[in-house]
């Protein structure tokens, strides 16, 4: 699959999975040159400010890594049912001695 259609599908997942929200502001960023995209919030929850970053995925050396996955969401069964194969999706936040190219159904 190009780099072209991966950052469509990963940029079309961080929409769909954007929530609503009547207090705090959830924000997709693309940086397209460095491949990074992230969906960040912001806001404050009575007095509680609140501000990190939700989902970060990378793309690099072919790979798509999910850098950060603070949903609930299984982000690599959901990136491979949009098309991206599931050798390509490494769980980054999995400690590399386990290794580096294991999705989050443990293959």
């Amino acid at each position: 699959m190009d780099l072209v259609k991966t950052q469509q599908i990963v940029v079309q997942f961080l929409k769909d999975i954007t929530p609503q929200h009547p207090t705090l502001q959830y924000q997709i960023v693309r940086d397209t040159h460095q491949h990074h995209y992230q969906l960040v919030v912001t806001g404050w929850q009575q007095t509680k400010r609140i501000h990190g970053i939700v989902v970060q995925i990378d793309l690099r050396d072919d790979l798509v890594w999910i850098q950060e996955n603070g949903t609930d969401f299984d982000i690599a069964a959901e990136l491979e049912e949009r098309g991206i194969e599931k050798s390509k999706i490494v769980l980054a936040y999995l400690s590399p001695r386990n290794t580096s190219h294991i999705t989050a159904s443990g293959q």
